[in-house]
Order: C-alpha cells, then sequence, then structure tokens
C-alpha cells in the first residue's frame, strides 16, 4: 500500500495524463446548439469582387460608413454563398451574421478554428491540406484552374514555365497548386486574388491561375484583365467548410443535396451568370 501522500500525488497526475489526453482527441463539436441557442448562424467570408460567391455591395458600404470588419448584415453582401448561407440559417430557424476578413483569404480556415464563425462559405476548393483541419461537405460546385498569360505570350504548358516568375494570392488554392504541379517556377505570393491578374497583365509576372471554364487559347472575360489561358493546370471542388467533428455538417449536406435536387443551386447560380464564367453547379446524387 502506497503512503497517502503518494498515492494522491500519483491520482492528480493520472488525472492531469487523462485531461491532456482528451483534450488531444477530436471532440464532436455542438456547433448546433451554440447556434440555436444565440439565434443566429456565423459564416466567415473574405469577400472577393471579381467572382460572384461573395461581395460586398459598394454601395452599402459607402452609405453605413463602416470599415469593411464592421459590416455584419448579410444584406449587405451578394453572391451565390451568400444566398445560400441565408437559406441554411432560414431552415435552422435562425437568422445569419457575417463575419468578415480583409486579411487574406488564407485567414478564412484559421478564423474558423478560432471560433471566429461557424461555416466558411466562400468558394473555397477542397484540397487535402485543409482536409487535415476542417470537414468539408459534399461538393457543390466543380471548375477548372488554368494557367493564364498575357495574349502576346509563347507560354503553353507546363514544360515552358521552367524559369518564370508566376504570382498566386496568399494561402490560396492557386498557391498551393502551382508549388505543388509546377516545378522550376517561382512563385511569388499576393494579398489579394485580383492583384495576381493584374501583375501578369503589367508584366511583372509571366503567369497566374484562374479558375475558369474558358476554353485554352482564348481570353478570360470581364472583370478579369484580357489574360489568355495557357493550359488547363487541374479540375477543382468547391466545398464549405466547419471544424472538425462539428454537427452541422449533415444538416448543411442536406440542405445542399436538397438545392440540387430541386433545380434551385442551378437557379442561384444562373442569377449570378457563372455558366459564362466556368463554374459548374454539381448535381444531386442519383
Amino acid at each position: 500500500m502506497q503512503p497517502v501522500r503518494e498515492k494522491g500525488l500519483m491520482g492528480r497526475l493520472a488525472l492531469a495524463l487523462a485531461a491532456l489526453a482528451l483534450a488531444a482527441q477530436p471532440l464532436l463539436a455542438g456547433d448546433l446548439a451554440d447556434v440555436k441557442a444565440r439565434g443566429k448562424l456565423v459564416a466567415v467570408i473574405f469577400p472577393n469582387q471579381d467572382i460572384p460567391f461573395v461581395k460586398v455591395k459598394l454601395d452599402a458600404l459607402q452609405e453605413r460608413k463602416l470599415k469593411l470588419t464592421e459590416m455584419r448584415n448579410p444584406d449587405d453582401f451578394e453572391g451565390i454563398d451568400i444566398a445560400v448561407m441565408k437559406g441554411f440559417a432560414k431552415s435552422l430557424g435562425v437568422g445569419l451574421e457575417v463575419h468578415t476578413l480583409t486579411s487574406g483569404f488564407g485567414e478564412l480556415v484559421p478564423a474558423l478554428l478560432r471560433r471566429d464563425g461557424d461555416v466558411v462559405a466562400n468558394s473555397l476548393t477542397i484540397t487535402d491540406q485543409r482536409r487535415e483541419v476542417v470537414d468539408f461537405t459534399a461538393p457543390y460546385f466543380e471548375g477548372a484552374e488554368a494557367i493564364v498569360v498575357r495574349a502576346d505570350s509563347k507560354i503553353a504548358s507546363a514544360a515552358d514555365l521552367a524559369g518564370k516568375k508566376c504570382v498566386a494570392a496568399r494561402g490560396t488554392s492557386q498557391y498551393e497548386a502551382m508549388t505543388k504541379l509546377l516545378s522550376g517556377v517561382q512563385v511569388t505570393q499576393v494579398d489579394f486574388p485580383f492583384q495576381a491578374y493584374v501583375d501578369v497583365e503589367e508584366g511583372t509576372a509571366d503567369c497566374a491561375i484562374a479558375e475558369t471554364g474558358v476554353p485554352v487559347g482564348e481570353k478570360l472575360k470581364s472583370p478579369y484583365p484580357p489574360l489568355k489561358v495557357a493550359f488547363v493546370l487541374r479540375n477543382f471542388h468547391y466545398g464549405m467548410a466547419v471544424r472538425k467533428g462539428s454537427d452541422l455538417l449533415a444538416p448543411l449536406n442536406t440542405y445542399l443535396d436538397g438545392l440540387k435536387g430541386s433545380g434551385e443551386l442551378q437557379r442561384i447560380a444562373d442569377s449570378y451568370g457563372v455558366s459564362t464564367l466556368g463554374w459548374i453547379p454539381v448535381s444531386a446524387k442519383p
């Protein structure tokens, strides 16, 4: 039998070790109960004015005289993901609030993990690297990532990029794709996606990546600069992200399945003209 003092010490040590072991295990997040208790769903966004998924209404921004990070009302934003999130929040019987980031696209997932919001709904590409830290819904949009160059460029394949300078937005799947799939390329990071295309147009970089369905050899459509599609690098899928183990995942997947099956997702997409830009809504499972 151990002395009483030693037994108490060993007991406290065992409890401490158990607590550490428990903390190391992924716990099912009670996000759904939290959302309903507070009466609102919080979506983390990074407004990207050059694609039709999440945009701030500039008139509202000017009229309210607020900083972008102070904009919380979803009615002050527009885009496919905003429309989907409004519908999902309504299906849960709660309101919607947006948590707006301005520091860069790469801050979306970290903000979610800090519990700054409940879901990332922002044209987020599903990648293996992101899957390690968040749970994704089933894909709801698909498309292709293409290397884009100036109209007079001779670049037509990955081999032509050896020794060239390319550019991608920090924390995006485009940067991940360039560094993973292209060799011998110097990749510079910028804070905002649209800046990458401007850099190529102005000649400070040789290439960027655009998520587009424009055929090889043709030019990007407005609002992009008139860059030419050199070749397709890879296909991609968008998903919405929640924290690992979040119980919001199942109802969000169910809601998205309903939009796909009813044709509503296609109607939302058509209202923003995405078919002409190359994004395709994923069909419901047969």
